[in-house]
């Protein structure tokens, strides 16, 4: 059995969370549907802005030992149980870090979300 190390918390991550948990809580009741419609269009964007983020740190940590370290037997391998992800999903994720890189040349303007 692998035993994880307690590591330092990424304050960043912490405060993206924190700031998470306070929008799944803001006040769902009585919104017109053009609101409802740019929220979908704003979740959907920060849920892609993190998936370039996963990609590009799944990217980082599969050049590493880690995995193996922890007792899996690839990156991908370790991606899909301890970030609790189908094996196809894991696969994407890795192989959408090229797409990622690529993004940089045309980063969406996330102030068009606001």
């Amino acid at each position: 059995m692998v035993v994880e190390e307690a590591i330092t918390p990424n304050p960043e991550l912490e405060a993206l969370l924190r700031a998470i948990d306070r929008f799944r809580q803001r006040p769902r009741a009585h919104r017109e549907p053009q609101e409802l419609a740019a929220e979908l269009k704003g979740i959907r964007h920060g849920q892609d802005l993190l998936e370039l983020e996963f990609a590009e740190t799944a990217a980082n940590f599969s050049k590493t030992e880690e995995y193996e370290e922890q007792g899996s037997v690839s990156p991908i391998d370790w991606i899909r149980h301890h970030c609790r992800m189908s094996s196809s999903s894991a696969t994407t994720c890795r192989s959408s870090h090229g797409a990622s890189r690529r993004s940089r040349a045309v980063r969406l303007d996330t102030r068009t979300w606001r």
